[in-house]
């Protein structure tokens, strides 16, 4: 069977409901005709290719990303978006006593409730739309800069069309409101009777209100932080895991058409370099998937219904690739192996067979099922990886060809641009008028992760940026804080307590919050960090060594944040706290 790509034009009446039967009618035509176990043919709008083709696994040529990665990375933004509105709420309330006496003589001259909560709202607005205004311009500036950082293109400009302008519009609206209604509240609510004869204070459910909000914050911060940890525990797994086979110094070149047939003649003219120590070929690429069939095994009933991966190998592909024959023999010139299997380990396991060097496996041959030709298998290559970890490995098998579509060459470390050159040369002489095209295959299994790590670059980034929006809000809160306690910090140094103690004092209050943020944070993001890790067929564990780790990071990041403030306090003179008492 040949796979083809088939474009339809539909008419615009079509909705999801016909694609959908499209999809049912075109499975029940496969299932009939006996080829439901081979492929699923789908129906796909061409606009869902790229994001939701997750479950495609034939489409080796689309540029596919996945969906969720988009939804996880726009929850961040948003959560983000909420950690600096937690700020300028944190901030505005603690700030309420300085506003006091203007609250409170607007009162007296007339000013209703409503009037005050109105005018705080739009203030607040106002600092929104402000922010906003350089938030898109920073946005289109650095732009260039994430498309060669991502390896992505996005038109910055298109933030400017009506539609993003019209959504940036309502979000300053409604970030604005969020962030300045309990703040307008708060401050509407002021009598002032109590704050003009100077007698305010900062009420005690104001106080909880920004204790609850500085857990927030970090409870957002430390899950971020713990998801970044997994993220890349989970990265140098698939960059360091055993894959079966060896990337270093390994070139791969893709062969069509007639030049596939001087496969052997090509590959004999790049054996004549010392900078070359061998070459092979195969019918499948690293990073395709392998094609599929039906197989009779030795043993087993005509009923039994077996689907196992296959692809085509010449006798050098084995160790040019660097795989290991654990049982029996490669493929060789010395025999006729027209007739013969290489299998991997997992077919043994899916077979259930101990000694299986000699055993016979029969494949459909031709149009009647009883069409079928007999290989004997002469070895077993030891589990290898030619898809990414998402999925999971398979039993498959390799027959022998001696000319394939996918060449290896596996070639010196010194000089390999000379080695490249060569290379080229020699293939404009066998396949003149044909494009060269050539990879690392080294270079080609990262790109098979370009999206993860696209991801993981983007969910470091943007974990970096909470960081920083919490720490800079603890870093006000706790200096509101010591101003607030000057007296007491005087008082404290008068009475001979030390730095240390009056540094214990000021911060144990946040370290206690910072702790049950730890606790909140690491619930969250163990549920969430698992759901992500099962999108991988091999994955990490999610250890505790990653939630201490980040725990006492994060207790460390809060100590250095409140202390600045804090020993300025306990080092400043007593005197001038006290002067006024």
């Amino acid at each position: 069977m040949i796979s083809t790509f088939t474009y339809a034009l539909l008419d615009k009446e079509v909705n999801n409901n016909v694609i959908a039967d499209l999809n049912t009618k075109l499975k029940a035509l496969a299932q009939k005709n006996n080829a439901y176990e081979f492929f699923t043919p789908v129906v796909q709008p061409l606009a869902d290719v790229h994001l939701q083709s997750k479950e495609i696994l034939f489409e080796t040529n689309a540029n596919k990303s996945d969906v969720l990665n988009v939804y996880v990375l726009s929850c961040i933004g948003v959560l983000i978006l909420l950690l600096a509105a937690v700020n300028f709420t944190n901030l505005v309330t603690a700030k309420s006593a300085g506003r006091a006496k203007e609250v409170g003589m607007r009162k007296v001259i007339g000013a209703i409730r409503r009037q005050l909560i109105g005018q705080h709202l739009v203030e607040s607005i106002i600092v929104t739309f402000f922010s906003a205004v350089i938030a898109l311009a920073m946005a289109i500036g650095i732009t260039p800069v994430l498309n060669s950082l991502y390896q992505r293109y996005a038109d910055p400009f298109i933030l400017l069309s009506a539609a993003n302008l019209g959504v940036i519009a309502a979000l300053v609206l409604l970030v604005g409101f969020i962030a300045g209604a309990y703040p307008a509240f708060v401050l509407s609510s002021f009598k002032p009777v109590i704050v003009l004869k100077g007698a305010f204070k900062n009420s005690s459910g104001g106080i909880q209100l920004r204790k609850a909000l500085v857990v927030l914050q970090f409870t957002i911060s430390i899950a971020l932080m713990v998801g970044t940890g997994i993220v890349y525990k989970q990265m140098r797994y698939i960059y360091t895991a055993d894959l079966g086979y060896s990337r270093d110094q390994v070139i791969t070149i893709a062969q069509s058409g007639a030049a596939v047939g001087r496969s052997s003649a090509f590959k004999n003219e790049l054996l004549q370099n010392p900078g070359i120590k061998s070459v092979g070929t195969s019918s499948t690429r690293v990073g395709q998937q392998l094609g599929r069939t039906q197989i009779y095994p030795e043993g087993f009933g005509d009923d039994t219904n077996i689907i196992t991966s296959i692809m085509n190998a010449d006798q050098d592909f084995v160790p040019t690739m660097g795989m290991t024959i654990v049982s029996g023999r490669n493929f060789s010139l010395s025999y006729d192996d027209s007739l013969s299997m290489l299998v991997n380990e997992e077919m043994l396991r899916l077979l259930k067979w101990t000694d299986v060097v000699g055993k016979k496996i029969s494949l459909q041959s031709g149009p009647n099922p009883t069409d079928r030709t007999a290989y004997t298998v002469v070895g077993v290559v030891k589990d290898f990886h030619f898809a990414t970890v998402r999925h999971k490995l398979e039993p498959m098998f390799m027959l022998y060809n001696r000319d394939n579509p996918a060449m290896v060459v596996k070639a010196g470390a010194d000089n390999i641009q000379t080695t490249i050159s060569f290379i080229e040369e020699t293939w404009k002489k066998t396949n003149p008028g044909t494009t060269f095209e050539y990879n690392f295959l080294d270079a080609q299994f990262a790109n098979l992760y370009r999206n993860e790590q696209a991801f993981s670059s983007m969910f470091t980034h943007f974990t970096i940026l909470a960081i920083a929006i919490a720490g800079l809000g603890l870093f006000a809160l706790s200096a509101f804080t010591v101003e607030q306690r000057r007296k007491e910090i005087g008082i404290r140094k008068v009475l001979g307590a030390s730095s240390g103690t009056i540094l214990y004092a000021l911060s144990r209050e946040f370290i206690i919050l910072i702790l049950v943020a730890f606790a909140l944070a690491s619930v969250l993001a163990y549920f969430m960090m698992d759901k992500w890790l099962q999108d991988f067929q091999y994955s990490i564990s999610i250890t505790p060594g990653i939630f201490l780790a980040v725990g006492a990071v994060s207790i460390l990041i809060a100590l250095a944040t409140i202390s600045f403030q804090a020993l300025k306090a306990a080092w400043s003179n007593p005197v001038n706290a006290l002067r006024t008492e």
